[in-house]
């Protein structure tokens, strides 16, 4: 048990680390700074701006 334990971790962790593909984890990274940097593009264009073509 203690064997099949210690043999489980690394082996998890290998899987998780080199074990996937590197196009998947390129796309999740991809994927995730396009988000976020569409997110915040919108927000500083709906907060910055919005406002200043309203005020004009």
């Amino acid at each position: 048990m203690h064997r099949a334990s210690s043999e489980r971790a690394p082996a998890s962790c290998g899987s998780l680390l080199l074990g996937c593909p590197l196009r998947e984890v390129a796309a999740f990274f991809f994927f995730f700074f396009f988000f976020f940097f569409f997110f915040f593009f919108f927000f500083f264009f709906f907060f910055f701006f919005f406002p200043g073509v309203c005020i004009l």
